[in-house]
């Protein structure tokens, strides 16, 4: 099902955004217009970022790989983003303001940083920007404590 904000903008299922030329004869925003939508995203608590990589030697190379508690946290991701109708949003493409609201499930110690970079990994690898390098400023707060511990973030266009 696609949220009634995509198939506005959009074609009749949503997954098309307008042409300029659309959008002036209907009314509709532009393509511009409609790829600017800030994003709203709620996610599930990332794995500790010293349990996302794995660090092996193949054949007497070093390789570091993704732990099946990374992948699996990338797989619950794009569970999460299809639930809130993301699969027709288009790719950002300019320039990006990114805020991340971090609920923990509990009073442990963490750096703050750590699971950022977990959850702009995941955002990268489901499009919904092209690349991280386009974010210009990041913003990440540690909030108060969560049962299942959660993350909020806020992606907007500049």
């Amino acid at each position: 099902m696609v949220p009634t904000l995509f198939r506005a903008m959009g074609d009749s299922n949503g997954r098309n955004p307008p042409r300029a030329d659309q959008a002036v004869e209907s009314g509709r925003p532009t393509y511009s217009q409609w790829s600017r939508t800030p994003l709203n995203l709620t996610l599930s608590w990332p794995p500790s970022l010293n349990n996302y990589l794995r660090h092996i030697v193949v054949k007497g190379k070093p390789r570091t790989l993704l732990s099946k508690e990374a992948r699996d946290y990338q797989t619950r991701v794009g569970q999460e983003l299809l639930l809130q109708g993301l699969k027709s949003h288009p790719t950002k493409l300019g320039r990006l303001q990114v805020t991340i609201n971090g609920y923990p499930p509990d009073k442990r110690r963490r750096d703050v940083d750590g699971f950022a970079k977990v959850v702009l990994d995941c955002l990268t690898l489901y499009k919904i920007y092209k690349d991280d390098e386009q974010i210009d400023s990041l913003t990440i707060r540690r909030c108060h404590q969560h049962p299942q511990g959660k993350l909020e973030v806020f992606i907007t266009e500049l």
